[in-house]
């Protein structure tokens, strides 16, 4: 199993610095009982890799578009999808732009330098790619893991894409990275998507899965139905029909795209995420879900991550969610798990809760109560909302003032 271990972009239109960095390992200590819970999987004696990130802000402060990027870096260098299939978010890039991506594989670091234009055609191309790898030793120090010096015992550059040879060249689109060989061979050549992401479902509200749906998912939301099976499954999703048994009830058969009018939001949502939830657990890779409150109860989301913290999660799959709600960060048991995303300005700005508390990051302070006391910059400032409620009430006084005109004529 390969693991990605940091990501930083390079050339983002929308981002503090045009600059984003994502970091799925711990930098707080660890301690055993994390390691025994699931909150981290101890993947090398220096690094321990978090089972659960969430991103927690307000209204418009790029949750979302950074949920998309990781997914893209995820598809691309480790599924193996190409630049292209991602040309949705090219508005966020210039023209000009760079990976810069860690990955860890049996005792061994791979960093991987990636620098990609935008052609005249308006598609993503690499420019130059260049894979380092550094041995992980027990003598090095966790604060240096990201640090390469090819002088060093251990570490060696092992690719540049501009120098392959041209028989290898010609068989290289311009929008697949050169880190396919390296994956390949980990592999052997059994290249498989590890990454499900429910960002596109948000405010959708139809069954995702044509396979056979365990009745234990269905009972979990709503005790009443004992059934759902999906009818002529090669069809397409709009002739597709589904039978529904209700309890003590006849089976009723209705296309796929009515069975809102028969199950409730939260079960849809429910039953797709548990089924995306055991894939994801099964092959160790990664669920990213947007607003992971919508249509469902708190104790759900709790169950949620918690399957993500226990011995179920025993291939280390990862959870990646963001939120509104600030009450749902204190099911997350470490603040370097959390992000907090904010505007700077007209900016994106994305740090990890335990940096931006530093010497105030305490065990004994509920993280929802720091987040809503707004000293993270994360949620609506007290002169806006001043100006709403003098909004309201100058709306509401012009409103009297017509109506009392009125009654007098």
């Amino acid at each position: 199993m390969i693991h990605i271990l940091r990501s930083e972009i390079e050339g983002l239109s929308l981002f503090n610095n045009k600059k984003v960095i994502f970091d799925l390992v711990t930098e707080k200590n660890v301690t055993e009982e994390d390691v025994v819970n699931g909150n981290v999987k101890r993947i090398d004696e220096l690094i321990d890799k978090l089972n659960t990130i969430a991103l927690v802000g307000s209204n418009a402060t790029g949750k979302t578009t950074q949920l998309r990027l990781i997914k893209m870096v995820i598809s691309i260098f480790l599924s193996l999808d190409s630049l292209n299939d991602f040309e949705n978010l090219a508005d966020q890039f210039e023209n000009t732009f760079r990976f810069t991506n860690y990955f860890y594989n049996a005792k061994t670091l791979y960093k991987v330098e990636s620098s990609v234009e935008k052609t005249a055609t308006g598609d993503f191309a690499f420019t130059e790619e260049t894979i380092y790898s550094k041995k992980i030793y027990p003598s090095h120090k966790k604060s240096e893991l990201f640090s390469f010096d090819l002088s060093k015992r251990g570490q060696q550059e092992l690719l540049r894409r501009s120098s392959l040879p041209s028989e290898m060249k010609a068989f290289l689109r311009d929008d697949d990275t050169i880190f396919s060989t390296v994956v390949r061979k980990i592999m052997n050549n059994k290249v498989q998507d590890i990454v499900i992401d429910e960002i596109d479902m948000t405010n959708k509200n139809k069954l995702t899965t044509k396979d056979t749906i365990p009745v234990e998912y269905i009972k979990y939301f709503d005790p009443s139905i004992e059934s759902i099976r999906i009818l002529s499954k090669d069809a397409p999703s709009e002739k597709t029909n589904v039978e529904v048994t209700f309890k003590n009830d006849s089976a009723i058969q209705v296309p796929l795209i009515e069975l809102s009018n028969y199950l409730s939001s939260g079960t849809i949502k429910g039953i797709n995420l548990f089924i995306d939830i055991e894939k994801t657990l099964k092959n160790g890779g990664y669920l990213i879900i947007d607003e992971i409150e919508n249509h469902l109860h708190k104790s759900i989301i709790m169950n949620i991550i918690q399957m993500f913290a226990n011995t179920l999660n025993k291939n280390g799959a990862t959870l990646i969610f963001s939120t509104h709600y600030s009450e749902i960060i204190d099911m997350v048991p470490r603040t370097d798990m959390i992000y907090v995303a904010t505007k700077e300005g007209n900016l994106i700005q994305l740090k990890k809760m335990s940096q931006v508390l530093g010497e105030e990051d305490r065990n004994d302070k509920k993280k929802s109560e720091v987040l809503l006391s707004g000293k993270l910059d994360n949620t609506p400032t007290y002169k806006d909302l001043k100006r709403v409620r003098s909004k309201l009430r100058s709306s509401i006084s012009e409103t009297a003032s017509e109506n009392n005109g009125g009654a007098s004529k």
